[in-house]
Formats: C-alpha cells, sequence, structure tokens
C-alpha cells in the first residue's frame, strides 16, 4: 500500500477504497476481523492496482530511487526554501521493520522526554494497541504512557531508560517514536521536540541548573520569536545580557514607558519628547503657542511648556542617567497640522510665518519647531547640570534630530547649547543625532557634517518603504531586505565609519527586532538597535545575544580566512 503510494504515485484512496469494499463484501466493521481470505484477496485487488516486484532488493531499490526523486519535487523544494532549507542535503537510513501491529503485545507510541506544555521533566505520550504507521492516527483508541506501565513493566522501564539517553545525548527534550513488537521495545527515531515559549525557558533553565547545558548553549535553544515580555524569565535575560554585543534601546512615548523598558533591561531608551506634548492636559499650550498674536505671550507659554518637560526629564534623568542611555528626540515631529485645526487658523495670525522655511527652503531662525528645540536644550541643559551640582553625574544627555535635512539646524541647536552652558564648566556635552530615512540619505551620508554628529540611527521601516514601490513592499515579512536595503544600510555605514570612525551608529523600526537582521546588524558592526515598543525587548536581546555567539564561533571557524559581510561592496551583490 504505501509502496504504490511513494513508487507508483497511486492515490490513497483507491487502497481504501479496495479495504472499504472488502470489509462491506464480508459484513464486517474494523480491519482486524480480517480472515487470511479476506486479506488474500485484498493482496490480489492490490497487485491490481501496482504489480510491486516480489524480490524484495528489486523493492528496496524502487523505494530509495522515488526517496531520492521526491527531494526533488517542486512542492519539497518550495517547502525547503521558504524554511531556509534551500541548500539541505538528502540522506536515506535503510533498516529492518519492526511491526507494532502483530498481535495484542504489540504496538506503536510517541512520547516526549519533557512536558512540552510546561516544561517539566516528566515522560509524556500516547500509545496505540495493534497499529501500525497510520493507524497511529485514525480513529483506533489511544492511552497514555502508563497502560504500558502496567501491561509491560519490562518495555517501560526500558523505554524511560532510552528516552534518557537520547535526551543526555542530544542535550534537549526530545520527541521519541517508538514500536513495541511482542513485547520487545524498539526506538524508531528522533527528533527534537515542539514546545510552548513558557516551556522552552523552564526546559532551558533547568538544563542549567543541572550542569546539562552552558549558559551559551541554553541561549541557542530559545526561540526569540516565541519571547515576549509577559513570558520572560529574569535568568535567561540575564545570561544574554552577557554575550551579547549590541545595545538594545526601545523608542517610548511616556516616562511610564520608559520606566517599564529599564525594567525589562533595555539599554537606553529613545523618548519622543513631541508625544510628551501631545497628552490631554498639554496639547492646548501648544495650540495658544502657536495661535497667539502676542510675544510675550508665546514666550510664557513655552516657559510653562519646557516646565512640564522638565519635571519629565527630572524623574527620568535621576534614577536611570547614571548608567542607561537617554535618546532624546527632538520636537520636530509635532503634527501642526492636526494642532491647527484649518490653515487660515496660522494665517490669520501673526505668528504665521513662524511656521514657514525661508524661500532658498532652509529654516527660519524664528521657525515654531526650532524654538521648541532651543528652549528644550535649555531646559536639558538646566537639569543636567542642577543634577551635577547635587552630585548625581549621569551620562551625557543626547539630542536625536528625526530627519537627516535637518542638519541645517544643527549649528543653531549647537550654538544654543554655548549659550545655555554661559560659561559653566560644570555643565556637561550635549551629544548630537540625525537619522537616515531614505535611499539618497544613506548614499550621500558621508555629506553630512559628520564634525557635528555623534551617533546616527537608520530607520529600517521607512527606509523600506521609501526603497520598494508601494505594491512591493510587504509591511508583513519580519526580516530585512538585505541585498537592497541591507546594501544601503551596509554602503552608509562605511561612509559614516570613514568619515567619523568613533560615531555610534544604529537601527530601529520594525526590522530593528527581527533576529535574522539583528544578525545582519551584529555582523556590520552596528553599534544599537531601537524596538518598537517594550514586549518586543526581550526578543531582541536574546536575538542579540545569540546573533554575538554565532558570529564568534564564525570566527573562530574562519580564524585563517578573510571575514566578509553578506554584502561586498568592493566586488559584487551576491
Amino acid at each position: 500500500m504505501d509502496f504504490g503510494k511513494v513508487v507508483y504515485g497511486i492515490d490513497a484512496a483507491c487502497y481504501q477504497n479496495v479495504i472499504n469494499n472488502q470489509l462491506m463484501e464480508s459484513k464486517l466493521s474494523k480491519i482486524e476481523d480480517f480472515s487470511i481470505s479476506d486479506l488474500q484477496k485484498i493482496v490480489i485487488k492490490f497487485k491490481d492496482l501496482a504489480d510491486v516486484p516480489s524480490d524484495p532488493y528489486r523493492q528496496l531499490e524502487l523505494i530509495i530511487i522515488a526517496s531520492i526523486k521526491s527531494w526533488h519535487d517542486s512542492k519539497n523544494v518550495q517547502l525547503r526554501r521558504e524554511n531556509g532549507l534551500a541548500d539541505a542535503n538528502n540522506a536515506i537510513t535503510i533498516q529492518s521493520m519492526v511491526y507494532g501491529n502483530l498481535n495484542q503485545r504489540s504496538g506503536n507510541g510517541v512520547c516526549t522526554t519533557r512536558n512540552t506544555i510546561t516544561g517539566s521533566p516528566e515522560l509524556v505520550g500516547a500509545y496505540t494497541v495493534m497499529c501500525e504507521g497510520e493507524d497511529t492516527v485514525t480513529s483506533k483508541p489511544f492511552f497514555d504512557l502508563d497502560f504500558i506501565k502496567h501491561d509491560s513493566p519490562a518495555c517501560y522501564a526500558d523505554l524511560v531508560q532510552s528516552v534518557k539517553l537520547i535526551e543526555k545525548h542530544f542535550k534537549d527534550a526530545q520527541t521519541v517514536d517508538f514500536t513495541i513488537e511482542n513485547g520487545h521495545l524498539y526506538i524508531l527515531k528522533t527528533s527534537t521536540a515542539k514546545r510552548e515559549p513558557s516551556a522552552a525557558i523552564k526546559i532551558a533553565t533547568d538544563m542549567v541548573n543541572n550542569n546539562v547545558l552552558s549558559e551559551r548553549e541554553a541561549i541557542m535553544r530559545i526561540d526569540p520569536n516565541s519571547i515576549s515580555a509577559d513570558g520572560i524569565c529574569a535568568n535567561v535575560i540575564a545570561w544574554a545580557m552577557k554575550f551579547k554585543r549590541l545595545d538594545v534601546y526601545c523608542k517610548v512615548s511616556s516616562i511610564a514607558e520608559a520606566k517599564q523598558a529599564f525594567s525589562l533591561y533595555a539599554d537606553g531608551v529613545e523618548l519622543e519628547c513631541s508625544k510628551l506634548l501631545m497628552t490631554e492636559n498639554r496639547i492646548d499650550y501648544l495650540r495658544k503657542f502657536i495661535l497667539t498674536d502676542c510675544p510675550i505671550e508665546r514666550e510664557e507659554t513655552v516657559g510653562v511648556i519646557m516646565s512640564m518637560l522638565e519635571g519629565d526629564l527630572k524623574e527620568l534623568f535621576i534614577p536611570y542617567g547614571v548608567h542607561k542611555r537617554i535618546i532624546l528626540h527632538t520636537l520636530s515631529d509635532i503634527p501642526w497640522n492636526i494642532l491647527c485645526p484649518t490653515r487660515s487658523a496660522c494665517l490669520q495670525s501673526d505668528s504665521h510665518s513662524m511656521c514657514c522655511k525661508t524661500d532658498d527652503g532652509s529654516y527660519n531662525p524664528n521657525n515654531l519647531t526650532l524654538v521648541l528645540n532651543k528652549a528644550l536644550i535649555k531646559v536639558v541643559i538646566g537639569v543636567v547640570t542642577s543634577l551635577f551640582s547635587d552630585g548625581i553625574m549621569i551620562r551625557s544627555p543626547e539630542l536625536m534630530m528625526n530627519h537627516s535635512n535637518e542638519v541645517t539646524q544643527l549649528q543653531l541647536l549647537i550654538n544654543t547649547v554655548g549659550e545655555a552652558l554661559n560659561g559653566n564648566k560644570a555643565s556637561t556635552y550635549v551629544r548630537f543625532g540625525v537619522q537616515l530615512k531614505s535611499p539618497r540619505s544613506c548614499i550621500l551620508a558621508d555629506s553630512l557634517p559628520l564634525q557635528n554628529i555623534d551617533f546616527l540611527g537608520i530607520d529600517t521601516e521607512t527606509l523600506s518603504k521609501a526603497t520598494f514601490l508601494d505594491d512591493e513592499f510587504d509591511s508583513k515579512k519580519p526580516t530585512l531586505d538585505l541585498r537592497g536595503v541591507g546594501f544601503l544600510i551596509q554602503y552608509a555605514a562605511r561612509k559614516l565609519r570613514k568619515g567619523n570612525p568613533v560615531i555610534k551608529l544604529g537601527c530601529n523600526g520594525c526590522f530593528a527586532q527581527d533576529p535574522t537582521s539583528i544578525l545582519f546588524m551584529d555582523e556590520l558592526g552596528l553599534d544599537y538597535v531601537t524596538v518598537d515598543g517594550t514586549n518586543r525587548l526581550p526578543c531582541a536581546i536574546i536575538a542579540a545575544a545569540q546573533s554575538h555567539i554565532l558570529g564568534v564561533t564564525k570566527q573562530k571557524e574562519m580564524e585563517d580566512s578573510e571575514y566578509v559581510f553578506w554584502l561586498n561592496l568592493d566586488n559584487q551583490l551576491f
């Protein structure tokens, strides 16, 4: 039956029809009740479907050929490609057959060496009496492993001992298929057991505690994609923090979210300062700032807005500013069009000129955004200076310009730092950074004023959208396009490192939290990745650790050869 399906491609329904017809002819309800005469009739009808050679060696030859051909079947090729196994090879193992359907002392079963739901070290499985192969997935009743324990204690003892040895050898939870033939146990095959995310953490932790795995090995056994903020284990994250090279930050829009990110082991945060002002009790001050005709009232409103931000920054800097990196996104992405219900509202106000650029496209010094950003810098300097005077030596504050085309504002903001310092040498240095969001900005990265830029982030999602046509970009695809977008990132990184060897480079956006993309960024030598939302932090931290472990392993294997990235800019793309 199986031979005809695999070798000759005969539909399984044809064989099943023969069996069903014989059941009806013999007036039986189950195949176990077939007589020898019934079975002989079935064999004759099976031979009509496919004339199977009587020579067992010829049978073996045909099944080997069919197995090799199936490897190249278009469906199997596509399946391997989708699962990253396009370069995998095929091997055929030939072994003798055992029969689980020989008699009532025979059967077929499967078990896992650990509970795949809880991760607890217990043998779990199912067993079916007098069955073989596909019979295990039919309507035959199955029992838990206690059935074997009571029916055949010797077989159960052999099973327990065998799976312990198998798990010890592979150092991981296993799924084991077995057959009992006439009271004798035979292990058929074993594979890594699929498990729930919480079970994976439990299994890894137990194996480290029992000296079965090292922390490094345990990290490599966890699927980052299955880890969430709700399911993390402090031990696992602590191990990952030891092995990762990349810093992992989190983009946040509130102080509460920043605190949560640090509680989830973030190395730093990117705080969107404009989001702090878009809350219900603050947005009215922004509208007043835009629409007022009175310069004094506008200045007073800015003071109120900045006093709010000052309280937020103190709440963040005091507990976390000493050891954690805090990047403040400037107030460049405030949605003025939303704040002003109609364009006429701005035009009717004397402040409308402040919303516009000059004729040559450069920023007007009186631009609303610049006014707020200059005020923000003064607040940051004031907060840090105050903390310094109290003996709290925090890290240098960092301001991120949201677009690379805003670098024309950089010098104005740098001058603002000098004004805010006002000769106070005890004050700290303010670091400035920009973001690259388009292919053009990546290609022209070395045209930026790198002497004034301390760090730079690349927005992987916006860059991907700009690289692909609208109908080509798939936002659901989790992995960065390495040959296209990856090329742009690598090109920009090389140019930036050449212009400023100490500049800090990182990536953010949806692809900055994907394990495969993180591996690319780690090999590229970037300094950090920033994930969108605290729920993605554990995944990125573990992926960063796995990436570095893989990189160290690869480096050891390639000690005598030149290390290359996936993209070779000096020669060609491959």
